[in-house]
């Protein structure tokens, strides 16, 4: 299972405790966090060359590491299911399982997103929803408790383990 998370959150060691558990390895990818198309494209590759020789992969993916995450899937068949937090990416075909968790609050996602859409002219991308409230995109790296709707009760890990 990969995190792919920008390299300048520096907040790994929080991430992987959210997720660890002992049925599973647990590996972090990092990037610059540079947005710029081919960094993004050369940053997909590279982690597709990553999870090449891992076997069934799932990802966790924060952000535009989500459009890193499924640019990756055209370059590889080991993974298996993208798990994205606030996620930032084109809506492309895919053919894995893709659970996108996100709040109708978070600014900043919901205005790439439709920028996103408008310049993929609305392709869909066949996933599972979870519609969170009143988080900002900040907020998503905290193991915060969750105040309503499906999953009101659940923390950030348990939510996350749940998807896995």
């Amino acid at each position: 299972m990969f995190n792919v998370v920008p390299f300048y959150v520096k907040e790994h060691e929080k991430w992987l405790k959210l997720i660890e558990n002992g049925n599973r390895e647990v590996i972090y990818f990092d990037w610059s966090g540079q947005i710029w198309p081919h960094v993004v494209n050369r940053t997909a590759r590279r982690l597709a060359l990553f999870v090449k020789d891992k076997g069934p992969v799932k990802i966790i993916s924060t952000s535009l590491g989500t459009q890193i995450a499924i640019k990756a899937t055209k370059h590889t068949s080991n993974i298996t299911k993208i798990v994205s937090l606030s996620g930032v990416y084109t809506p492309r075909p895919i053919s894995i399982d893709f659970i996108d968790i996100y709040s109708t609050s978070d600014r900043f996602a919901n205005v790439f997103r439709c920028l996103l859409k408008f310049i993929a002219i609305y392709r869909r991308i066949k996933r599972r929803e979870v519609v969170l409230h009143n988080i900002r995109h900040d907020q998503f790296r905290d193991n915060m408790q969750f105040t309503d709707g499906e999953f009101k009760g659940f923390t950030m890990s348990e939510l996350l383990n749940h998807f896995l």
